[in-house]
């Protein structure tokens, strides 16, 4: 077009610069608009996940309307940023149009106006305008393509971040300081002034936490949601930066290979985790167990009858079996790799009473001889155990025998007991009083004033 009419450079530099412009307004826009449909389309999917997963209990309750305003809520905000995101590229496109079509208008006029370009030959004509029409809707099909591109970058970005990350401290192994093959052998829990923070800019989760736990002790963690009872398990496995010291059989953690550190701990978490593979691969992963000790296992949990096959596909996150079910398989992993210290950290909060009750059993049976920390907020799954441990704030408050920890009534587990009802806690009373004659036949057992 310049060629053919020079005199349209002018008109040329008023309507780049316009367009750079509104090209740079335009991406920081539809950047912004993808990051809030983004935002807003997460809570959807969330809902509509934990909806399946708990439709029995949605349907039990009758909490289907309930949750179809929420469900409808969600919707209706996703929707509106969808359509901000719609109307802000339609916008978008209006305006580039208007602009390539003024350039068009000063391109026509300019062979009618202007002398020197009266004389232009038809077909010069003819190809600068043909040029300058392709400019519309091309022009903005670029300019969105190249917004569009920055923002799914924005993922890219996201994916290199993680790439970038320094390896976890520890994988390797070969400190020259690695325990015996059989470590931990006792089961021996030591926790020396720990602290631990989830990042450097957080508050601590635990604070100068120190406490003995002797082999083959039962110890129930208790306290409120977000008192630090899951961080006691992040520390024990070395999952996020600590202070001070954790002690397995007398041998610090920090010297031993993250990798062999978390295969001698058995976990069983509210939510089981199982992987998109067959039975025998959920039950020995590293496949280096016979036929008839993973069935030993199965029996032992109560599976024997509900499986034909080793086989069976367990599905993409355990979706063939029910919870009850994959909590089942994750306890018969636990047996099988035979850890001396097990945690339960809520292991029975998603499980009806039937299998809770087998989940407890197995525990006692299979774990006797192991140390066990149960970590809940219902002091009567732990009442049993040979000691509490309350936490508070990321901090413990109290250790001891459950019996001993009810004789004080300013005491934090008194008052979780207390909250349990009247009747619930005389019960809570006695079975503790029990245990404590149990445990310590030979010390005298003091009596619980009701109030």
């Amino acid at each position: 077009m310049m060629i053919t009419n020079y005199i349209l450079i002018v008109p040329m530099v008023f309507v780049a610069a316009a367009i750079y412009k509104m090209r740079n307004i335009f991406t920081r826009t539809i950047q912004a608009m993808r990051r809030l449909e983004g935002t807003t389309c997460g809570p959807v999917l969330t809902h509509l996940s934990s909806t399946l997963e708990g439709l029995a209990t949605i349907r039990a309750g009758g909490s289907q309307e309930v949750m179809s305003m929420d469900y409808y809520t969600y919707q209706d905000i996703h929707t509106s940023a969808f359509y901000l995101l719609c109307t802000t590229v339609t916008a978008s496109a209006f305006w580039f149009d208007i602009v390539v079509n003024i350039f068009v208008g000063c391109v026509c006029y300019s062979f009618l106006i202007l002398e020197n370009a009266a004389g232009a030959a038809a077909a010069d004509v003819g190809l600068a305008v043909q040029q300058s029409l392709l400019l519309v809707g091309t022009l903005h099909y670029c300019v969105r393509c190249a917004a569009e591109s920055a923002a799914h970058l924005g993922s890219v970005r996201r994916a290199l971040d993680y790439a970038s990350l320094p390896p976890e401290e520890g994988l390797q192994p070969g400190t020259g300081n690695e325990p015996p093959p059989t470590w931990p052998s006792k089961g021996a829990i030591q926790f020396d002034h720990l602290t631990l923070r989830y990042s450097s800019d957080s508050p601590p989760a635990l604070r100068d936490v120190t406490v003995n736990i002797e082999p083959g002790q039962k110890v129930g963690v208790v306290g409120r949601p977000g008192a630090g009872k899951s961080a006691l398990l992040a520390a024990l496995l070395r999952l996020a930066p600590t202070d001070g010291a954790a002690r397995l059989d007398g041998t610090d953690t920090r010297t031993v290979s993250v990798r062999r550190l978390r295969r001698r701990v058995s976990v069983l978490e509210a939510r089981p985790a199982v992987f998109p593979a067959s039975l025998r691969d959920n039950l020995d992963p590293e496949r280096g167990r016979r036929d008839s000790e993973l069935w030993a296992a199965l029996r032992e949990v109560g599976m024997k009858d509900a499986e034909r096959t080793l086989l069976i596909p367990v599905g993409s996150g355990g979706g063939h079996h029910s919870l009850e079910q994959k909590q089942l398989i994750c306890l018969a992993r636990a047996v099988l790799a035979g850890n001396k210290i097990l945690v339960m950290d809520e292991a029975t909060a998603n499980a009806d009473l039937q299998t809770a009750s087998l989940i407890h059993e197995t525990v006692r049976k299979k774990f006797k001889d192991c140390t066990v920390l149960t970590m809940t907020q219902d002091p009567r799954i732990v009442i049993g155990c040979d000691r509490i441990m309350v936490m508070s704030a990321g901090t413990m408050v109290e250790f001891g025998h459950p019996h001993l920890l009810l004789l004080n009534p300013e005491g934090h587990f008194y008052k979780l007991v207390q909250e349990c009802g009247t009747s619930v806690a005389k019960e809570l009373y006695r079975e503790a009083q029990e245990s404590y004659r149990r445990n310590e036949p030979e010390a005298e057992t003091p009596e619980i004033e009701d109030d």
